[in-house]
């Protein structure tokens, strides 16, 4: 795959679907994919993405909402996404998404907002994203055996947007 990355552009918070984080320092996920939670909307603003509408199609920097921390969740502020090979199968629809969608899972970043009920991590913090949208609480998400989550979602940057964005949550 290629060995580039994407820098986000700089700006205000932006939308994407809650994600796992992964906490480089106690090497541990320690946020699960959260899809019901409700979160608390304020007047949104908007953020840069690079939205891409179906296989073979150019990107397309658009404006989309930002995100707002729910209950277990953080927003983190991109600072690279990279663009492997898993990107270049989305990208040439070799790979089943549900466009339009904001593509990348490589990502890096820092964390900007905390919701409630997160105590292991604060703005600031250094973080990646992890691959797999799992529970966290599952008995083999409990024995690091999140590829066989019993509540399996998908991977970040197909079922959910990615990291081609300037804040993910």
């Amino acid at each position: 795959g290629n060995l580039w990355t994407f820098q986000a552009i700089e700006g205000t918070a932006g939308a994407v679907p809650a994600i796992s984080v992964y906490d480089t320092v106690n090497r541990k996920v320690v946020l699960g994919a959260d899809f019901t939670s409700p979160t608390t909307a304020s007047t949104p603003t908007a953020d840069k993405a690079l939205m891409l509408y179906g296989p073979g199609e150019h990107f397309q920097l658009e404006d989309i909402p930002d995100p707002i921390a729910g209950y277990g969740e953080v927003v983190v502020k991109v600072m690279t996404c990279g663009a492997g090979l898993t990107i270049q199968h989305v990208k040439a629809g070799r790979v089943k998404v549900k466009y339009p969608l904001v593509i990348g899972h490589e990502i890096t970043g820092e964390v900007v907002e905390v919701g409630k009920e997160v105590s292991s991590l604060k703005p600031g913090d250094a973080v990646t994203a992890y691959f797999y949208l799992t529970c966290g609480n599952c008995k083999w998400c409990r024995c690091n055996r999140e590829t066989l989550c019993e509540n399996f979602k998908g991977y970040v940057g197909r079922a959910v947007n990615g990291g081609y964005a300037e804040y993910i949550k």
